[in-house]
Protein backbone atom coordinates (compact mmCIF):
# COMPACT_ATOMS: atom_id res chain seq x y z
CA UNK A 1 0.00 0.00 0.00
CA UNK A 2 0.93 3.78 -0.94
CA UNK A 3 0.02 6.70 0.85
CA UNK A 4 0.15 9.82 -1.72
CA UNK A 5 0.89 13.35 0.19
CA UNK A 6 1.27 16.61 -0.60
CA UNK A 7 4.10 18.42 1.09
CA UNK A 8 3.73 22.49 1.59
CA UNK A 9 5.50 23.39 -1.61
CA UNK A 10 3.12 21.50 -4.22
CA UNK A 11 5.29 18.26 -4.29
CA UNK A 12 3.37 15.23 -4.45
CA UNK A 13 5.62 12.18 -2.20
CA UNK A 14 4.61 8.83 -2.62
CA UNK A 15 5.16 6.37 0.32
CA UNK A 16 5.28 3.31 1.49
CA UNK A 17 4.47 4.70 5.95
CA UNK A 18 1.47 6.15 6.20
CA UNK A 19 0.72 10.44 7.42
CA UNK A 20 1.60 10.42 11.40
CA UNK A 21 -1.97 11.82 12.13
CA UNK A 22 -2.63 7.91 11.43
CA UNK A 23 0.27 6.34 13.06
CA UNK A 24 -1.28 8.44 16.83
CA UNK A 25 -2.31 6.97 19.50
CA UNK A 26 -5.97 7.59 20.15
CA UNK A 27 -6.56 10.03 23.19
CA UNK A 28 -9.99 9.52 23.35
CA UNK A 29 -11.31 6.63 25.77
CA UNK A 30 -14.84 5.19 24.81
CA UNK A 31 -17.70 4.84 26.97
CA UNK A 32 -17.74 1.79 29.13
CA UNK A 33 -20.68 -0.42 28.84
CA UNK A 34 -23.40 -1.09 30.77
CA UNK A 35 -23.95 -4.48 32.21
CA UNK A 36 -27.72 -5.73 31.75
CA UNK A 37 -28.85 -4.70 35.23
CA UNK A 38 -27.70 -1.47 35.20
CA UNK A 39 -29.14 -0.93 31.30
CA UNK A 40 -32.64 -2.14 33.05
CA UNK A 41 -31.80 0.81 35.88
CA UNK A 42 -31.24 3.26 32.99
CA UNK A 43 -33.59 2.24 30.86
CA UNK A 44 -36.40 2.69 33.89
CA UNK A 45 -35.27 5.81 35.64
CA UNK A 46 -34.93 6.89 31.42
CA UNK A 47 -38.73 6.47 31.13
CA UNK A 48 -39.51 7.90 35.01
CA UNK A 49 -37.66 11.23 34.04
CA UNK A 50 -40.25 13.87 33.26
CA UNK A 51 -37.48 16.34 33.00
CA UNK A 52 -37.04 15.34 29.38
CA UNK A 53 -40.05 15.61 27.03
CA UNK A 54 -41.12 12.48 25.36
CA UNK A 55 -39.14 12.92 21.87
CA UNK A 56 -35.76 13.25 23.66
CA UNK A 57 -36.69 9.61 25.59
CA UNK A 58 -37.57 7.94 22.75
CA UNK A 59 -34.71 9.27 20.80
CA UNK A 60 -32.38 8.37 23.72
CA UNK A 61 -34.10 4.90 23.94
CA UNK A 62 -33.95 4.13 20.05
CA UNK A 63 -29.92 5.00 20.66
CA UNK A 64 -29.33 2.72 23.18
CA UNK A 65 -31.18 -0.79 21.81
CA UNK A 66 -30.43 0.12 18.60
CA UNK A 67 -26.82 1.22 18.84
CA UNK A 68 -27.44 3.76 16.32
CA UNK A 69 -25.21 7.08 16.28
CA UNK A 70 -27.56 9.63 17.46
CA UNK A 71 -27.22 11.42 14.41
CA UNK A 72 -29.03 8.85 12.55
CA UNK A 73 -31.91 8.68 15.33
CA UNK A 74 -32.26 12.63 15.61
CA UNK A 75 -32.73 12.89 11.69
CA UNK A 76 -34.59 9.69 11.45
CA UNK A 77 -38.19 9.91 9.57
CA UNK A 78 -41.18 8.06 9.89
CA UNK A 79 -41.08 6.97 5.94
CA UNK A 80 -37.82 4.80 7.46
CA UNK A 81 -39.97 2.33 9.48
CA UNK A 82 -41.91 -0.11 8.55
CA UNK A 83 -44.06 -1.46 11.33
CA UNK A 84 -45.10 -4.46 9.46
CA UNK A 85 -42.06 -6.42 9.14
CA UNK A 86 -40.11 -4.33 12.04
CA UNK A 87 -37.56 -2.84 10.64
CA UNK A 88 -35.79 0.91 10.35
CA UNK A 89 -34.10 1.19 7.01
CA UNK A 90 -31.78 4.71 6.94
CA UNK A 91 -31.31 5.74 3.29
CA UNK A 92 -27.13 5.65 2.23
CA UNK A 93 -26.88 9.49 2.08
CA UNK A 94 -27.95 10.06 5.69
CA UNK A 95 -25.31 7.33 6.99
CA UNK A 96 -21.46 8.11 7.44
CA UNK A 97 -20.26 5.13 5.70
CA UNK A 98 -22.56 6.33 2.47
CA UNK A 99 -24.53 2.71 2.70
CA UNK A 100 -28.48 2.43 3.66
CA UNK A 101 -28.33 0.60 6.26
CA UNK A 102 -31.49 -1.40 8.13
CA UNK A 103 -32.17 -2.20 11.77
CA UNK A 104 -34.45 -5.29 13.28
CA UNK A 105 -36.39 -3.49 15.60
CA UNK A 106 -37.03 -5.19 19.06
CA UNK A 107 -40.09 -6.52 20.35
CA UNK A 108 -40.04 -3.47 22.76
CA UNK A 109 -39.17 -0.79 19.89
CA UNK A 110 -41.32 -1.96 17.52
CA UNK A 111 -44.41 -1.94 20.48
CA UNK A 112 -43.07 2.09 21.95
CA UNK A 113 -43.95 2.80 18.11
CA UNK A 114 -47.10 1.49 17.85
CA UNK A 115 -47.92 3.77 21.39
CA UNK A 116 -47.00 6.66 19.20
Amino acid sequence: MHFLRIKDLGRRVVSRLPPVRVLRKRSRQNHPALDSTRLRDFLRQLNAAESLNVDARIAMRLVVLTACRKDEVVGARWCEFNLATAAWETPADRMKARRAHWVSLSRLNHYRFYVL
